[in-house]
């Protein structure tokens, strides 16, 4: 082989690594952008991955996680299943008063964030529960009314009259009964309303109830136009472990619903504690309840509870 050959075929083969290495680079950087959290402050602040599991092809659970205005405690925890082969979405509120316990210390679970993060509350809900976390979101107070009214509103009819405030947590809440079209701000104002004969496991329902509203008549393939500006929302209020390949791969789920049977809402049981004698209010999932909640999600929620009876 002349001279002249040979370092042409050098050259071919130099140039041929460095596309290698270059096609290599890129991959290596999409696959990078791809699976990277869409906005992970809440992982790199919590650590919550280690208590985040892989989802399967069928079903996902995923927690959604509404903090108070300061930050410090969560103010509605919602665990959402998104069965895709069955084509269901059913959902689970833990009330914010449930006690649990830290370090031998009664807590209510609203107090886990900021105890001890995401970690914490991951842990606690698990204990309670038997289920997996695929996915979480972490959402800011606003968030909600903002979401809502790029959508255009939600229909909703209002139970009751509703008026409440609290300027420590910047809260005014004045909603009339009846059907309405509800903007962002009503919406929030409804969802954090918890002035009920029976408290928090009214407001847990009611929650449910908007959200079941919202996913029916929103979920759609039609609002799909709308994702560039709820990613600019969720950017701006939201830590969550999501992906670009996680939405890209569960893009279905905008033509999951087409009627109000496929939404499921279930209801925690327990019971609340006597508030004069331990001088504070506590929702109580113990004992009997602890088993009902364990199996109902396991037959509802991918949980791993199996009852003694069926031993």
């Amino acid at each position: 082989m002349s001279k002249l050959k040979k370092r042409r075929l050098a050259l071919i083969i130099i140039m041929s690594l460095l596309v290698v290495c270059a096609v290599g680079a890129v991959a290596f950087k999409v696959n990078e952008m791809m699976t990277a959290p869409l906005f992970d402050s809440g992982i790199k602040k919590n650590n919550a991955i280690s208590n985040i599991t892989t989802a399967d092809d069928k079903s996902f659970n995923a927690l959604l996680i509404g903090t108070d205005a300061e930050g410090y405690n969560t103010d509605a925890i919602m665990i959402v299943n998104v069965d895709k082969e069955n084509k269901k979405i059913k959902m689970l509120s833990i009330p914010r008063d449930t006690r649990v316990k830290v370090n031998g210390r009664n807590y209510k679970i609203n107090a886990c964030y900021s105890l001890g993060g995401l970690d914490l509350l991951f842990e606690k809900i698990k204990e309670l529960t038997e289920i997996e976390i695929n996915y979480y979101a972490m959402i800011q107070p606003g968030t909600l009314a903002e979401i809502v009214d790029c959508l255009g509103g939600v229909e909703y009819e209002v139970e009751q009259n509703m008026k409440y405030s609290d300027p420590v947590q910047d809260l005014y809440i004045d909603l009339k009964k009846g059907l309405q079209v509800l903007n962002g701000d009503q919406a929030e104002q409804y969802c954090r309303y918890r002035s009920y004969v029976y408290g928090d496991v009214t407001r847990t329902q009611s929650q449910q109830k908007f959200f079941k509203a919202l996913f029916e008549q929103k979920l759609n393939i039609k609002y799909a136009t709308k994702i560039n500006d709820i990613y600019k929302i969720l950017s701006e209020n939201v830590d969550t472990n999501v992906t670009l390949k996680d939405i890209l791969y569960n893009t279905s789920v905008f033509q999951l619903i087409t009627n109000g049977d496929q939404i499921e809402c279930y209801e925690t049981p327990g019971t609340y504690n006597d508030m004069e004698k331990d001088g504070i209010s506590y929702f109580l999932i113990e004992g009997d309840y602890k088993e009902q909640l364990k199996q109902l999600c396991a037959e509802n929620f991918g949980g791993s509870y199996i009852s003694e009876e069926n031993n």
